[in-house]
């Protein structure tokens, strides 16, 4: 998952018109640090976000402990 994120960020700096890659490197060229510090905390809340909501739906779907 974390791939997935990281390629769609990259792929948003790269060949989109929005988005928070997009925004981070569109603020970097006109040196809005305060624009590129937000979208950073976001892409990291988010990527928070997503590996708990995946945490909580393993616990929850996969029965297995994988105990031996």
């Amino acid at each position: 998952m974390s791939v997935a994120y990281a390629t769609s960020v990259a792929a948003e700096m790269v060949a989109a018109g929005s988005g928070i890659g997009w925004m981070v490197l569109d603020a970097s060229e006109y040196l809005r640090s305060d624009v590129v510090f937000v979208g950073i905390i976001i892409m990291g809340i988010t990527g928070i976000l997503l590996d708990a909501i995946l945490l909580f739906l393993e616990r929850k779907l996969v029965f297995w402990e994988g105990k031996a």
